[in-house]
């Protein structure tokens, strides 16, 4: 329907919308103009029983178009942005430009890249909601791995938040028994919808070649969540190991943990 309408450079409005019936109209109250669809006998395809023609006229060159929107702008450009994943909004006005000869707002093509990003890969949501369980899966493929999660009680009273998440695979962690008794511990910002921080140890092998031991995704940068991490870290990474050296930033949060962890044990 929105093809069709914006081949005929025409608008509509939709009436009824559901999983059985769907129906559309010109927002000219005089244009007889109507589209009316049902779902087919078998209920695999949709069959139009009324079609009628347009009865107003166009009053000029319009550069927009009610129905281009930002949904029409992610399925017409799904292969693209995919195939290039920095794709600017500014190219997604240009492409559809060029192809519909309307323009869009950068708003709709920012909102547009995302919607293709959430078809392809799933809502923030979601990619929150499956990490425990993803996380789980892990573990139970890769011997030796471990990952924990922390969550709080929601101030709504729906289901519970999740704040914390770490892991470590199991390679990395026996790989670490003949690494340099060396971990650079560093932690750097997300920039997805829910803000946080990603918290890293890192190892060096004997060929100066790097090892991703553990990681971490918490709040932010504070006492709780890096002694959080470094409290996991030394139960499932360092275990009995002495003399483990810590290269950082120096970031006042990890000094009281690490001060905090020492007096504890």
């Amino acid at each position: 329907m929105k093809l069709w309408a914006v081949s005929l450079r025409k608008e509509f409005r939709v009436l009824k919308s559901s999983s059985k019936e769907y129906e559309v109209r010109c927002p000219d109250r005089d244009c007889t103009w109507r589209v009316h669809a049902y779902k087919g006998k078998f209920k695999t395809h949709w069959e139009c029983s009324i079609v009628t023609p347009h009865t107003c006229r166009l009053t000029g060159v319009v550069g927009h178009h009610r129905n281009i929107t930002s949904t029409f702008v992610a399925k017409k450009m799904y292969g693209v942005i995919l195939d290039k994943m920095d794709y600017e909004p500014a190219l997604i006005i240009r492409d559809i430009e060029q192809n519909f000869q309307y323009v869009i707002s950068y708003a709709k093509a920012w909102r547009a890249k995302q919607k293709v990003f959430e078809m392809r890969f799933g809502t923030y949501e979601a990619s929150y909601d499956n990490l425990p369980c993803m996380l789980e899966a892990i573990v139970h493929r890769n011997p030796g791995s471990a990952f924990d999660t922390y969550s709080v009680p929601s101030l709504s009273g729906g289901p519970n938040i999740l704040l914390r998440a770490f892991f470590c695979i199991g390679a990395c962690v026996r790989a670490f028994i003949y690494c340099l008794p060396v971990l650079c511990i560093d932690g750097t910002f997300l920039t997805g919808k829910y803000k946080g921080t990603i918290l890293t140890a890192i190892g060096i092998d004997c060929n100066k070649q790097i090892v991703p031991i553990a990681f971490a995704f918490v709040e932010n940068e504070n006492t709780e969540s890096w002694y959080w991490f470094l409290e996991r870290l030394k139960i499932h990474v360092v275990a009995g190991r002495p003399n483990v050296c810590l290269i950082s930033d120096r970031h006042a949060g990890l000094l009281a943990a690490i001060r905090q962890l020492q007096e504890g044990s």
